[in-house]
């Protein structure tokens, strides 16, 4: 299973990348776990991948941690400042490290109340 696929790169050296974020398991502040409210929520739970194993293809135990919320694929463009041949897959890590960090507190932001049911007094 790979974190980073590499998609596209325009003339600007714009990469376009998915990056599959692990979700952690916890619970939201109302008790309903991160996964499930990822998936339930309609926010995460699909691929915008082909399912295969050639290059750009999500395979088939990535999509299925995809769908239970385990993972979250996120689409980012970075530019591609270096030329220096070992810098790329040091800038992609370093992209990834960054965006996990992100990504995870903007769902934790947005999914935080997720589920809460109640009644009017």
């Amino acid at each position: 299973m790979a974190d980073i696929h590499v998609l596209t790169t325009d003339k600007k050296g714009q990469v376009s990348v998915v990056l599959h974020i692990p979700i952690p398991e916890a619970n939201n502040v109302v008790g309903v776990g991160w996964r499930t409210a990822l998936v339930n929520s309609g926010i995460g739970g699909t691929s915008s991948m082909a399912e295969g194993t050639g290059p750009g293809e999500i395979t088939t135990a990535e999509l299925a941690l995809i769908a239970t919320g385990a993972l979250f694929e996120h689409r980012a463009t970075f530019p591609l400042d270096s030329s220096a041949p070992g810098q790329y897959a040091a800038d992609l890590q370093a992209l990834f490290a960054t965006q996990e960090i992100a990504v995870i507190a903007a769902l934790q932001v947005k999914l935080k109340y997720f589920g809460h049911t109640g009644d009017e007094a």
